[in-house]
């Protein structure tokens, strides 16, 4: 655990250090990792954090509150978001990502970990209520982006960001946070995408019965728990 003035100092010196997880419970921790100069060519972000892990590559890592995030002065040279992609789940986004990473021009952050659950979270107070888009959290999710997208090597011009799936339904917040960034939405009938994710399951199951499934479908937690996979799904993806 770093104070957030030791963190920004670091952030400073290691060019490699980028956010790999947020853990919203209590005040908020956000948790960093030194992945140097590697590219994200995994099809998740959190895949290429996996993959360093396991061969010990990773030399650095802190946590330090997630307050850091609000902080004007991390400086970081961070590649701006030249295009959002949005899309249904199982719709050939991840096709579409890896022919954008074939360019080493580009950095593609594929879902990344703390964009998936533990900011949103963070700033819905688990789930309670929408994000509220305020100075604030505009500034959190505008320095997040940034930081996963620091430009860890030197052929880095472009940067898209490819959300998960259910991450469209804080569209408002993320396109105040990026007003001028064009956005794309990858769609396919949700009868389809159902069809495909009994076979091969998703994210948003997981929420079933959870506090996340309010913000995903507005029935409680104990409604969601009820309902055959099909059903909640059919909520989900309506």
């Amino acid at each position: 655990y770093l104070s957030t003035d030791k963190a920004v100092e670091r952030l400073h010196s290691q060019p490699g250090l980028v956010p790999v997880a947020i853990n919203p419970s209590a005040n908020g921790l956000v948790y960093f990792a030194d992945i140097g100069a590697t590219p994200l060519l995994e099809w998740k972000y959190i895949y290429t954090i996996e993959r360093l892990a396991g061969e010990n590559a990773i030399e650095e890592m802190f946590s330090t509150d997630l307050e850091l995030l609000t902080r004007d002065d991390l400086a970081i040279d961070g590649v701006a978001p030249d295009g959002l992609v949005f899309h249904v789940s199982r719709c050939g986004s991840t096709l579409f990502t890896k022919a954008l990473s074939r360019s080493p021009r580009n950095i593609i952050i594929n879902q990344g970990g703390p964009l998936q659950e533990g900011f949103w979270a963070a700033i819905t107070d688990h789930w309670q209520h929408p994000p509220e888009i305020n100075a604030r959290n505009i500034r959190m999710l505008q320095n997040l982006v940034m930081l996963m997208a620091r430009r860890r090597r030197p052929e880095y011009q472009r940067c898209f960001v490819k959300l998960i799936s259910w991450n469209i339904i804080y569209l408002d917040l993320i396109s105040a946070a990026f007003p001028a960034v064009p956005a794309l939405y990858l769609y396919r009938d949700p009868v389809e995408v159902i069809a495909t994710v009994l076979q091969e399951t998703t994210a948003v199951l997981r929420a079933k019965g959870q506090a996340q499934a309010y913000g995903l479908t507005g029935f409680s937690p104990s409604a969601t728990a009820g309902m055959s996979d099909v059903e909640y799904l059919a909520h989900c993806y309506a």
